[in-house]
């Protein structure tokens, strides 16, 4: 397996559902790292594509706004 030399970030609208959302992407393949009170890092769990890992992770966010009514995360740019 390649390692992946890059992570993407998320930027949480309210910092009360960090925990919420790192617990979230702890139950993926993504190593949710918190970077501060609403950005939260994550590493893909395989050597993907940029443009692939950004379409999972927006299907991800996705998956999480559904699960949680009510907490927003968008990939940061």
């Amino acid at each position: 397996m390649l390692a992946v030399d890059y992570q993407l970030e998320i930027r949480i609208d309210r910092p009360a559902d960090l925990d919420s959302v790192v617990a979230f992407f702890e139950r993926s393949a993504y190593a949710p790292e918190p970077v501060d009170e609403r950005t939260i890092a994550l590493t893909p769990p395989e050597a993907l594509d940029l443009p692939l890992a950004r379409r999972e992770l927006e299907i991800y966010l996705r998956i999480l706004g559904r699960v949680h009514p009510g907490v927003a995360a968008t990939l940061a740019a």
